[in-house]
């Protein structure tokens, strides 16, 4: 085993298999890590020679994949003493299916290296699941979704094409009952025997997003990349309130349109960022010269304003931002000002999910932005009667270590809140390490089963709030954060192809969104083509393709 002195880590990645060995270039961690112990095995579930290694298609490198799951039903995951610094660890639940998690050293030298084994559910394969209805012999695909991300792969199910036998009086009241094919149903695989299938995910139920501008949008190349690469979009200053009315009475609205009604052409949602802004030096000057009883007013005719114009275009809102590190509303107007701002919004507009938004929360370096104190904030709130639907974390980031992050979130989730990263930027001025660094939060935001989203704060330089964070050079070049991230949003989205077997089965591993099948059989190839959806959670799921 390596000598401590060379500061290198051994990571037990499968029970019975051989030991992986990286070195990573996080100092810091490695020297809080020497102490601990130099190995800890976990149970592990692999699919064939891959599970000892796989070499990356566009990089030639290995990256070592293991099994493990963490129970989202507990929160907090014990000590990771042990682990490797630069990789990811989970603590392996009693109940759940065993769950992919890649684990790479942290100096590769080019994006889009990361790699995956496929696998399927507990006991080898999916069991025979029919529903009541008519009798009939059908080639059916069949959806199994899996545990709720837990490890790195977030959303991940299992496909199955098989042939079964539907009847008459098999009531279920709502549950689906286990079946063996008839004769009928063995008819139906040999008839399937060979033919093509082709599953296509066409949306990843895990949206990613981008801050865009007035001036950005004027950027082809801004405007192509956002087009590609993001689904939701948020408008940076737009929407704020020193923007929309920077002299008091001179309301105007008409940047923020002109970003919605871009974003309406493209069909990406828009979040609502933000109603107000909690810290003193964020808020415009005539606002902070008001006296109470104006203030208070002019708080009223913002909410109405704002809201109501915009009645049901918003899915969400940021109501009040940065509330741990500002309390401007709440020093002027009493303690009760952000819950009465979150109570008049949803009244106005019952719709949208009301965020809290804050800054440090991830990065454990903030003693005023602990999740501690942010669970106090949204717990307070909700005692005060505001309708709080969701937490941003804004993630400006420097220097991120994935498990300070996930730690962070595991106490958010303890609110059963979904959580939002919100304003997503990682700088460094070291192209590779922005990649890694980049990478890093990426995985942790999507492999955690209470984070439902991720924005980005620009990523085009020009166009950006912080410097060395872009992904897309001023030129218009992708820079290596930029390969990156286009390589893991590719990892994200399920693919597959092949031909059903014997026993009329086609398996493979996917994430939730939506999918389109094909397949084709038959001497003539005759073609069936379903469109279906896999949400977060789903039970197994049946897709009927009638020949």
């Amino acid at each position: 085993m390596a000598a401590p002195a060379r500061r290198r880590r051994t990571a037990v990645w499968a029970a019975g298999h051989r030991l992986a060995r990286a070195r990573s270039r996080c100092t810091t961690t490695t020297r809080r890590l020497r102490s601990r112990p130099r190995r800890r095995t976990c149970r592990a579930r692999t699919s064939g020679s891959r599970a000892a290694g796989t070499s990356s298609p566009r990089t030639g490198r290995t990256t070592r994949t293991a099994y493990a799951g963490r129970s989202p039903a507990r929160p907090s995951p014990r000590s990771r003493t042990g682990w490797p610094a630069g990789f990811a660890w989970r603590a392996a639940p009693a109940r759940t299916a065993a769950t992919l998690c890649t684990w790479r050293s942290a100096r590769r030298t080019a994006p889009g290296s990361a790699a995956v084994c496929w696998w399927l559910s507990l006991g080898g394969g999916p069991r025979s699941r029919a529903r009541s209805g008519s009798t009939s012999t059908r080639a059916t695909p069949r959806f199994t979704s899996m545990a709720r991300r837990p490890g790195w792969t977030s959303r991940s199910w299992t496909c199955a094409c098989a042939p079964w036998t539907r009847s008459h009086g098999s009531g279920t009241s709502g549950r689906r009952r286990t079946s063996r094919p008839s004769e009928d149903g063995a008819d139906a695989a040999e008839a399937v025997n060979g033919a093509s299938i082709r599953v296509v995910q066409v949306e990843n139920s895990f949206p990613i997003g981008a801050c865009i501008s007035k001036s950005s949008i004027q950027n082809p190349a801004f405007v192509d990349f956002f087009t590609k690469h993001f689904d939701w979009a948020v408008l940076e200053n737009e929407l704020k309130w020193y923007y929309t009315e920077p002299v008091q009475g001179q309301v105007s609205y008409a940047d923020a349109d002109e970003l919605i009604a871009f974003c309406d052409r493209l069909k990406k949602p828009v979040r609502g960022h933000c109603i107000f802004w909690a810290v003193e030096n964020s808020v415009q000057p005539w606002v902070r010269a008001l006296n109470t009883e104006q203030l208070r007013a002019a708080v009223e005719s913002r909410i109405r304003g704002l809201v109501s114009r915009y009645s049901g275009r918003f899915p969400q809102y940021e109501v009040n931002n940065e509330m741990l590190h500002g309390a401007f509303f709440r020093q002027r107007l009493g303690d009760d000002i952000d819950a009465h701002m979150f109570r008049e919004t949803a009244a106005i507009d019952p719709a949208p999910a009301l965020f809290v938004n804050d800054y440090n929360v991830e990065s454990a370096n903030d003693p005023n932005a602990t999740p501690e104190k942010y669970v106090a904030l949204i717990t307070d709130l909700q005692r005060r009667g505001a309708a709080v639907g969701g937490i941003g974390v804004q993630g400006h980031v420097t220097y991120p270590v994935g498990d300070v992050i996930c730690d962070a979130l595991d106490k958010l989730a303890a609110t059963e809140l979904p959580v939002w990263i919100t304003e997503l930027d990682v700088s460094a001025a070291d192209e590779a390490v922005r990649a890694d660094d980049l990478e890093v939060v990426l995985r942790e935001a999507f492999a955690h089963p209470a984070v439902e989203g991720i924005m980005l704060w620009g990523f085009m330089q020009g166009h950006m709030w912080r410097s060395h964070g872009q992904l897309l050079n001023a030129d218009g070049t992708v820079s290596q954060a930029g390969n990156r991230f286009m390589g893991l949003r590719q990892e994200w989205t399920s693919h597959a192809r092949g031909k059903v077997d014997a026993n009329g089965h086609f398996k493979f591993r996917g994430f939730h969104g939506k999918y389109v099948v094909e397949l084709a059989a038959g001497a003539g190839g005759k073609q069936v083509r379903r469109a279906f959806d896999v949400h977060k959670g789903d039970e197994p799921l049946v897709v009927d393709m009638n020949l």
